[in-house]
């Protein structure tokens, strides 16, 4: 496939929407429609990649890139910059039987909080009990923020008229 193809023949197109993103080696393609195997219509360098050529035995991989809806949509008189927040989640190893059924990011602070209550029932653990403490309250209030709503909100009275 040279740099310039706009059509893309593979051996198989299951699993591949009707449009869409493909990755092959650095390059993400664009392709409007699938007629039998061939991706036609393809805009090459999609997402800041160079349009390059591949060779035939190279794997074609689906890319997914993210979607944005935007509202009220922005016009064109101004720059805009798109800021999201992001929290990414580890997956559990088990199989959930044995896995306690608290929000993952109250973790900490059931681990921070089980260390301040065993250092009350250490003979030595009075010590470390003001730092454990400190912890505990710090890693619960970072938790317990997370909670908290972060869009705007517009309350609108109701006005019926009858």
């Amino acid at each position: 496939m040279t740099a310039t193809a706009t059509t893309i023949p593979l051996s198989s197109v299951i699993g591949l929407a009707a449009d869409g993103y493909i990755k092959v080696d650095n390059e993400i393609i664009y392709y409007g429609y699938i007629v039998g195997n061939v991706l036609t219509d393809c805009a090459r360098g999609q997402a800041n990649t160079t349009a390059a050529s591949h060779t035939s035995t190279t794997a074609v991989f689906v890319s997914n890139p993210p979607a944005v809806t935007v509202w009220p949509t922005p016009d064109g008189s101004q720059t805009y910059t798109f800021v999201y927040w992001r929290l990414r989640r580890n997956q559990n190893a088990g199989d959930g039987s044995d896995t306690m059924d608290v929000p993952f990011r109250f973790i900490p602070c059931v681990a921070a909080g089980l260390a301040y209550y065993l250092a009350l029932k250490l003979p030595n653990g009075m010590e470390r009990l003001q730092v454990l403490k400190e912890q505990y309250d710090s890693a619960w209030q970072l938790a317990q923020d997370e909670d908290r709503e972060k869009a705007a909100v517009r309350f609108v009275p109701r006005q019926m008229f009858m």
